[in-house]
C-alpha cells in the first residue's frame, strides 16, 4: 500500500525592498512571509522617507507573498498614531486571496490614508489611482 504525501508548496525567500520612482511614489516589494523584523524595516523605511518629503504615496507589490508567521507580533498602532497623517495613499497589488487579510492588517477604513487593493495584473491601474 502506498501513501501519498501532500506536496508542500515551495517556500519563497522572505524579502522586502523599497525604492522611490521618478514620480515620487514609493514602490515596496514584499515576497515570502512578512516577518516582524521585515515589518519593522518597512516602518523604519517609511519614517526615513516621511522625514525627507513630509508625506508619501506608496504601492506595495505582493510578489510571491505567503502571509505572516503564526506567532506574528507586528504592532502597527504606535506607527499609525505618529505617522498616519503623513501617508497620502497606499495601493496594494497582489493575489486576490490576500485582499481581506492585508487590508485588515493595514487598518484600511480606520486610517486617514486612502488604501486600495488591486489584483496582481492591475499594477498600471494602481499606479494611475495613486496619481489621481
Amino acid at each position: 500500500m502506498m501513501f501519498w504525501k501532500k506536496k508542500k508548496e515551495p517556500e519563497i525567500p522572505s524579502r522586502i525592498e523599497g525604492t522611490r520612482d521618478a514620480d515620487g511614489v514609493h514602490v515596496i516589494r514584499i515576497s515570502g512571509v512578512l516577518t516582524d523584523k521585515m515589518f519593522k524595516q518597512l516602518q523604519a523605511y517609511a519614517v526615513q522617507e516621511i522625514g525627507k518629503a513630509g508625506s508619501v504615496k506608496a504601492v506595495m507589490i505582493l510578489d510571491g507573498f505567503q502571509g505572516w508567521p503564526k506567532n506574528a507580533k507586528s504592532d502597527n498602532l504606535d506607527f499609525l498614531l505618529q505617522y498616519d497623517a503623513c501617508i497620502e495613499k497606499m495601493a496594494i497589488v497582489g493575489d486576490l486571496q490576500w485582499k481581506e487579510s492585508f487590508l485588515m492588517f493595514l487598518g484600511a477604513g480606520y486610517r486617514k490614508a486612502q488604501i486600495q487593493y488591486f489584483q496582481a495584473e492591475d499594477l498600471a491601474k494602481a499606479r494611475e489611482w495613486l496619481n489621481l
